[in-house]
């Protein structure tokens, strides 16, 4: 991985081992929030040549750890703006650092980018990373009383990005926007597009017409009429007033398009849906919640939507889109514009 060679991590001088034996491999420690669980896939790739142990902040998502032979530990974070929160949480991180005794700490999103990084430095943990996949709700509103809480986090994020070796980003927008606020330094950022996906797992004839026609059954879907799908977490920024207000449109005009809508409430975000909101959702589109078959149901799509405004690094549903050689609209924003490159050349972009 290219942001933990020996160049790219200043502070890795004299840590890093040949990595043929046990003893030999480095200690790696992932932060991340309540949806650390996602990056099992990169520790798998990881662990040939290091000792992974992760920290999240659900205690539920023990048992996939352990099931995958992770060491994981839990600590409390609030995902709301919170400062009192937020300093508890740095003191439960050192707690977990200090019995973990990583030699290199990566953290992954917003939050635990702040408080992840600045526990692991008051440790002395030697080789400090982070990776921001976009810029979350503070940076996609302007009101007021979202100004002041972003002017505090830029400030936070300042001190969490002085006191680690690099900090990734997922898309020149976000990288540059950052240094333009004198968050973070050139020299110290990485860019690498997106997360990736198993490209494997994504293709055009993932399901036979016979098994499109079954799993469309399945899902109370005509076997038919065109069926458009959004994956995404349910909040304003999302674009998910947008789709309603589209399908009553289509509703309207007597069109026999399905709409399928696949992801849960974020009842934390600053821009949750409130309870009108979920109940035109239910009543307009199929809400099948949040669901693990994704290359099925993209499958058995005929068009992606993400008319998503929030502040995403690179959108994972869009690459997968990409693989599955569907029909995809997006707005044209941050990671969603890396996207529009021609599909047999999008995975070459995320893939490092």
């Amino acid at each position: 991985m290219p942001v933990y060679s020996r160049s790219n991590c200043p502070g890795a001088a004299g840590y890093f081992g040949s990595g043929d034996s046990v003893a030999d491999r480095l200690r790696l420690c992932v932060i991340g929030g309540p949806d650390v669980d996602k990056r099992i896939p990169l520790l798998r790739r990881l662990g040939d040549n290091f000792d992974v142990s992760v920290i999240g902040s659900e205690s539920s998502r023990a048992a996939r750890f352990d099931q995958a032979g992770y060491r994981f530990e839990a600590y409390r974070m609030s995902r709301r703006f919170d400062l009192c929160s937020d300093f508890r949480s740095v003191l439960s991180l050192r707690r977990c650092i200090r019995r973990l005794q990583p030699q290199i700490v990566h953290c992954f999103d917003t939050k635990p980018a702040v408080v992840g990084r600045i526990a692991a430095r008051l440790e002395d943990v030697p080789v400090v990373l982070a990776t921001l996949p976009g810029l979350g709700g503070l940076f996609t509103y302007d009101c007021l009383g979202v100004r002041w809480r972003r002017w505090i986090y830029q400030r936070l994020q300042r001190i969490a990005c002085r006191v680690s070796d690099r900090t990734v980003f997922q898309n020149t927008d976000d990288r540059n926007h950052f240094c333009q606020l004198d968050v973070v330094t050139p020299e110290s950022s990485h860019l690498i597009r997106g997360s990736g996906v198993c490209a494997s797992r994504f293709h055009g004839d993932l399901l036979s017409p016979e098994q499109r026609v079954e799993k469309r059954k399945s899902l109370g879907l005509d076997a038919h009429a065109p069926v458009v799908t959004l994956v995404s977490r349910l909040i304003r920024s999302k674009g998910v007033i947008d789709l309603i207000d589209a399908v009553e449109y289509l509703r309207a005009a007597n069109r026999d398009t399905q709409v399928v809508v696949v992801g849960s409430l974020d009842p934390e975000a600053i821009d949750c849906l409130n309870q009108s909101e979920v109940l035109r959702l239910r009543r307009e589109v199929i809400w099948l919640g949040e669901r693990a078959e994704i290359p099925e149901l993209l499958a058995c799509s005929d068009v992606l939507v993400f008319p998503s405004y929030y502040r995403e690094g690179v959108p994972r549903v869009l690459i997968e889109r990409s693989e599955e050689r569907r029909v995809g609209k997006s707005v044209d924003l941050g990671g969603r514009r890396i996207s529009k490159k021609k599909n047999n050349n999008i995975s070459n972009s995320f893939t490092h």
